[in-house]
């Protein structure tokens, strides 16, 4: 037979589809099939005798050692059920009827998937059912689930059969309210086996099924009407009697109204430890049981804290500690709670919240919520951070070029509101401080000048990468220093205990923000100890560079910073290096302290969330004192760290609280430590050393008789802060000079150029009138001081007289400070007259710094700006400050804070900036390159 060579090819080419086809299904088959679960765990989940699904979830506490939780209902017991009615102990068959006919009515035939919709990701047999509650619970939605879904259902009937995937699913079923299992769900709803269920009772199982959440306990009416509307479709399709469902409906059903709740040794912990776990696990696979959570809960150093704050509670009632029992050796923190008396305080309602964590971990050792000194617990919310924020300004602060030592004045001011006055919480004003020394003593107003002069932007950016992100009315961001905003103990904990880790934010990572957060969970395993989850090791990510976290670290932990505010001793003191921070509300309703070593941080609240907001009375101390005993407790059995100086960090004597270098007047010195390249550079110029009056307290001239000149060092102030400086009594520079003789006011012996008491520089010419009727000759005369030792001739003695035109013209140059100007007429008759004028030489121009951005700095925009930061000063006075981007002049300013608040523009820009003192003496800076990321 001859074989046309065509139809060769095209059996060749039908031969070569077919073999890719079926490579393809292969590969794809392979694909799909991948890494799919091991059929081997149902028998381990659900064996009748020790299945691990038979017992609840517990939580333990980190020894493993005490049940915390049983996630379970009370008293319901769970309980495996055979499907064969051959079996001593099996589901009635009712209850079997009704559950195939509600969710899967071809189960008996089906292969135990449907490929109706087979891309259809949820379930629609029984077997499928199964295997995505039970083997596929923790894979993500994918386009290949439903497939994996659909092959893993055909195996589990193939391998098992029918019946025994029905009886797994029926005893394993959520059934809504914490009931997994017929037989859990018949007791819980029924008070009855599912072994002597009615039809009735059997058909609202099997609708609960679909809806858990309508059950009987929760919404009964629902639960009734789908019952009603399940048996009437029961019998539209003949599966029963009209005699079955007259029975049925007609039947009185003995429901259960009420179940106790599971209760918790440690409530809050262990609700927000679930809410943690439920991302990976879901609700349903923590509550179907058979796990063993291992949580992070220290139970002896939580019990601790409850009653150190109990007795701490009880002692600002007035109530002696003794009339409440507690055991000293059960309760040795309430030994440690230092001795102190609130008189007038008003704790009616008072409640007491905190936390213990390991910062080199993340883990969280104890959560309590509010609770009262009776023990009642309150809502765990409402928490205000108040002045617990001042730590992340001053942090934004030193990133942009402050340091510790900057200066700020704590003097009245407004925020948004112009009829209202902010105060710090002591009620007072305390003029110039440094940073150190506001955040040391919860001075607010200095850190409102921080925030001003960085952005608000800058602060909460750093606040919410260290883990702290309050929710608050951004219209006025200082504001919430004082009151307003809510956060939460753990974001509060977080970001305190990434500074405790020098910067590095520890815990679990929450892969929806894709954020660290504290951990509550050490493992979960399963009643057989097979491995679920391992948190031990815990993520890690450097947020903070290590010498920004030392200086804040370095500040919070300076014992002698706070003692103006708190005294010595005080609560915040333990014998060993620790950071601690006071914090509160204006309406001292809430009020808190944190404070942690390298290894432990300690937190406490204390306060009435649910008021009207009422002012209150309440001192931070309070809540220090609970503080001091928990911490002791947290840290007694830990070496006694402290942190280390990291490269990067520079330490500097300074004059205080200028921050400046020492000058020959500066009355007290400290060391401070810096940032490397922020260290200071320019003596300090907050004291000065002023030639007086000593009768009338005005600036000495050259009039001022010299037995009355005296050098009294004064407080060089801002103008927006003398008013007040004055009113409290600081030694403010006097900004007026002695009075001038009217004696000295002839018009024929007058200097008008340059005007007394002026700044000059450079060639000064001198002008005014040397004249009169005997007029002879005229010199012009320099003197070094107020009242000059010595005199010294300027140009030649003039012979012509003068009308208002040039008298001389003095070369300043090398000369700097006080100088008098003498012009001295003489007559034809040998008699002088002279006119003197007084007037500062400032030949040196002002110092620029730009403290950022740093040179070739690549720099991240906040909410679409940048703030760029410079330090300027000048001996004598600034007229004006020009900033320079990309060769365009942006900004001028004529006051400190030199900051420009930028619009982002991503890629690479330079800035120069130019500025000006009084005398016209110029000072351009190096022009520097920096880059915005996107």
């Amino acid at each position: 037979m001859i074989i046309h060579p065509l139809g060769i090819g095209l059996m060749a080419i039908s031969l070569i589809l077919l073999v890719g086809v079926t490579l393809a299904a292969g590969v794809y088959y392979a694909h799909i099939s991948a890494d799919l679960p091991s059929l081997d765990v149902l028998p381990v989940l659900l064996n009748p005798d020790n299945g691990e699904l038979l017992q609840p979830t517990r939580i333990m506490d980190r020894d493993n050692q005490v049940v915390l939780f049983n996630l379970d209902n009370p008293g319901i017991e769970r309980r495996y059920l055979a499907v064969n009615p051959d079996e001593p102990v099996h589901f009635n068959p009712q209850l079997i009827r009704a559950v195939v006919n509600k969710l899967d009515p071809t189960f008996w035939q089906n292969p135990g998937y449907s490929l109706e919709n087979w891309r259809n990701s949820a379930p629609t047999t029984i077997a499928e059912r199964l295997v995505s509650d039970l083997l596929l619970w923790d894979e993500p939605p994918s386009s290949s689930r439903p497939l994996r879904m659909r092959l893993l259902a055909a195996q589990v009937v193939s391998r098992f059969g029918r019946t025994q995937v029905l009886e797994w699913f029926l005893n394993s079923a959520y059934f809504g309210h914490r009931a997994y299992g017929a037989e859990s769900a018949a007791r819980l709803y029924f008070y009855k086996s599912a072994q002597d269920l009615t039809l009735a009772e059997s058909a609202m199982l099997a609708v609960l099924i679909e809806s858990p959440a309508l059950n009987p306990l929760d919404a009964v009416f629902n639960t009734l009407e789908l019952q009603r509307q399940f048996l009437a479709d029961l019998t539209e399709n003949q599966v029963i009697t009209t005699e079955e469902f007259s029975i049925a409906v007609r039947q009185k059903l003995n429901l259960r109204t009420e179940i106790e709740e599971p209760s918790s040794m440690a409530p809050a912990f262990t609700h927000r430890m679930l809410m943690q776990l439920e991302p990976a696990f879901g609700q349903n696979r923590l509550g179907r049981g058979g796990l063993v959570i291992l949580s992070s809960l220290d139970l002896e150093l939580q019990t601790q804290f409850q009653c150190a704050a109990q007795v701490q509670m009880i002692r600002l009632l007035g109530t002696s500690a003794s009339g409440f029992a507690f055991d000293e050796q059960q309760c040795q923190a309430a030994l440690l709670l230092p001795t102190q008396i609130f008189p007038g305080i008003d704790i009616q309602g008072l409640t007491t919240a905190g936390l213990v964590m390991n910062p080199q971990n993340g883990e969280v050792l104890l959560y309590v919520e509010p609770t009262t000194f009776k023990g009642s617990r309150q809502s765990d919310t409402g928490y205000e951070p108040g002045s617990l924020l001042t730590p992340f300004y001053a942090l934004a602060g030193f990133a942009r070029g402050l340091s510790p030592a900057s200066l700020k004045w704590d003097v009245p001011i407004n925020l948004s509101d112009p009829s209202l006055v902010y105060q710090n919480p002591d009620g007072s004003y305390h003029g110039p401080v440094s940073i150190r020394s506001a955040v040391a003593n919860d001075y607010l107003i200095p850190m409102v000048e921080v925030t001003n002069q960085v952005g608000t932007s800058s602060v909460w950016n750093l606040a919410s990468a260290l883990g702290f992100n309050p929710t608050t009315d951004e219209s006025d961001p200082a504001a919430i220093l004082f009151s307003g905003g809510t956060t939460t103990l753990l974001d509060i904990g977080s970001a305190y205990s990434t500074l405790a880790n020098s910067g590095v934010r520890t815990g679990v990572l929450n892969t929806t923000s894709n954020e660290i957060k504290p951990n509550m969970v050490l493992q979960v395993i399963t009643i057989t100890q097979r491995i679920i989850l391992d948190r031990t090791p815990p993520a890690t990510s450097a947020v903070l560079s290590e010498p920004l976290a030392y200086l804040i670290n370095n500040v919070l932990s300076d014992e002698s910073a706070r003692w103006p505010s708190l005294g010595y001793p005080n609560p915040l003191e333990i014998g060993q290096p620790v950071a601690a921070k006071i914090g509160q509300t204006s309406a001292k309703n809430q009020v808190w302290m944190v404070g942690y070593t390298p290894q432990r941080l300690a937190l406490v609240w204390m306060g009435k969330p649910q008021t009207d907001q009422a002012t209150e009375n309440l001192d931070p101390r309070m809540a220090a004192g609970i503080w001091h005993a928990v911490i002791k407790m947290a840290v007694n059995d830990l070496p006694k760290l402290d942190w280390t100086i990291p490269q990067g960090i520079i330490r500097v004597n300074v004059c205080i609280p200028s921050g400046m270098l020492p000058s020959a007047v500066c009355p007290n010195t400290m060391e401070e430590v810096f940032l490397k390249g922020n260290e200071p550079s320019i003596a300090d110029t907050l004291y000065q050393k002023i030639k007086v009056n000593r009768e009338t307290g005005q600036r000495a001239t050259v009039f001022t008789a010299p037995e009355l000149i005296e050098d009294q060092i004064f407080i060089n102030v801002p103008a927006e802060a003398r008013q007040w400086a004055i009113d409290a009594g600081l030694a403010v520079a006097p900004s007026g000079y002695d009075s001038i003789p009217t004696t000295q006011l002839n018009p024929d012996v007058m200097i008008k150029e340059p005007v007394i008491f002026s700044p000059v520089r450079g060639k000064v010419t001198i002008r005014g009138t040397a004249s009169g009727n005997s007029f002879s000759s005229y010199t012009v005369q320099i003197g070094d001081g107020i009242n000059p030792a010595s005199w010294q001739q300027i140009g030649n003695t003039g012979t012509t007289p003068v009308n208002n035109d040039e008298l001389a013209v003095w070369n300043t140059t090398g000369l700097n400070g006080l100088f008098a100007v003498r012009l001295n007429v003489v007559d034809s008759n040998q008699g002088i007259l002279s006119a003197v004028i007084q007037v500062t030489v400032d030949n040196k121009p002002p110092q620029v710094r730009i403290t950022y951005p740093k040179p070739s700095q690549t720099i991240q925009p906040v909410r679409g700006s940048v703030t760029l930061s410079a330090e300027i000063q000048d001996a004598v006075g600034l007229n004006k400050v020009e900033w320079w981007v990309d060769g365009k002049l942006v900004s001028t300013q004529t006051n400190a804070p030199f900051v420009y608040i930028m619009n982002a523009v991503t890629g690479k820009h330079t800035l120069q900036i130019h500025a000006w003192d009084a005398a016209g003496n110029k000072t351009t800076s190096e022009k520097i390159q920096f880059s915005i990321l996107k």
